[in-house]
């Protein structure tokens, strides 16, 4: 029997997330609103160390966030992940990327598992340049723009909502192209090229 997180812890951290977002993003106004739910943030996150990065995510609220993050990949890894978690994954590579604090366990097959979960077929079956849509309301509009894969670009809001998935098939393409040129330059003996190859099928850069 899978050891599934329940449906109400998972959408507890989805509001917590949502709050801190919004807590982040505009702490004053927050407060006016709000003032008990964001003294109780501060004592659960206090601000003493923020990130060098423009998100500027706190200690805590790094660590929530990665926590989230790792229980969703042990999902993913047990084949017991949604659409629906597949898209808060994302988006919370999304946020940890913008913080400079995305792990080296998010590689380039894990964001391509979670993009074909997304898109409910391979990357590489899309062919010509498209925006696929995350949201059915018309009115959420995209205010950033995060790449994680050369050629994938997530939209999403200001409180970090993915909005869609936008895909230009020439730029990956071009990282393939990229990809074997470099292979050619490695090493031409027997052993080498077999581990070249090997770095070629398991490219491992979130980045790229």
């Amino acid at each position: 029997m899978k050891n599934r997180r329940s449906r109400p812890e998972s959408d507890r951290e989805t509001i917590v997330d949502r709050v801190l977002t919004h807590y982040r993003l505009d702490t004053e106004s927050f407060r006016a609103r709000m003032p008990d739910v964001a003294e109780a943030l501060d004592s659960m996150f206090p601000p003493h160390r923020l990130s060098r990065t423009p998100f500027g995510l706190t200690e805590n609220e790094r660590s929530h966030r990665e926590l989230t993050l790792r229980n969703l990949l042990s999902d993913l890894r047990r084949g017991d992940i949604s659409t629906g978690d597949a898209t808060r994954t994302l988006e919370q590579c999304a946020v940890l990327a913008e913080d400079d604090s995305l792990g080296l366990e998010v590689d380039r097959r894990t964001l391509l598992q979670l993009l074909r979960l997304f898109l409910g077929k391979p990357v590489g079956r899309i062919t010509t340049a498209t925006t696929i849509s995350a949201t059915d309301d018309t009115n959420v509009k995209a205010a950033r723009h995060i790449s994680l894969l050369r050629g994938i670009i997530l939209d999403l809001t200001t409180d970090m909502r993915l909005v869609s998935i936008t895909i230009n098939p020439s730029r990956i393409k071009g990282r393939q192209r990229i990809m074997r040129f470099v292979a050619m330059l490695k090493p031409s003996s027997n052993s080498s090229t077999q581990r070249d190859n090997s770095d070629s099928e398991t490219d491992n850069h979130a980045t790229s």
